[in-house]
């Protein structure tokens, strides 16, 4: 079945820049082994690339701490602010 693969040659063939780390790894790192391990090879994994790393989904102090051991990341989610209009942004920041 198909579904069961994951076609790696995308991370050799295509001018990959980037990588994003999608939240349900973010929401299991406490509770589950098998996520942590995940997240952390793909951490690893990209640093050996050079690609940029994107964690997304962090919405806790705890959660923040443990991703941010890993340096040279950058990170985004609930914690910092939820989603907003380009209004809601330029009136905090600009």
């Amino acid at each position: 079945m198909l579904s069961d693969y994951i076609v790696t040659s995308a991370l050799k063939d295509y001018p990959i820049h980037t990588i994003k780390i999608d939240k349900k790894f973010v929401d299991d790192l406490f509770q589950d082994q098998r996520s942590k391990a995940l997240f952390d090879g793909i951490v690893y994994l990209a640093k050996k690339l050079n690609l940029t790393i994107i964690i997304e989904g962090i919405e806790d102090l705890p959660t923040l701490n443990l991703v941010t051991k890993h340096n040279e990341v950058k990170i985004q989610g609930y914690y910092f602010y939820k989603p907003m209009s380009q209004k809601e942004f330029e009136e905090l920041f600009v």
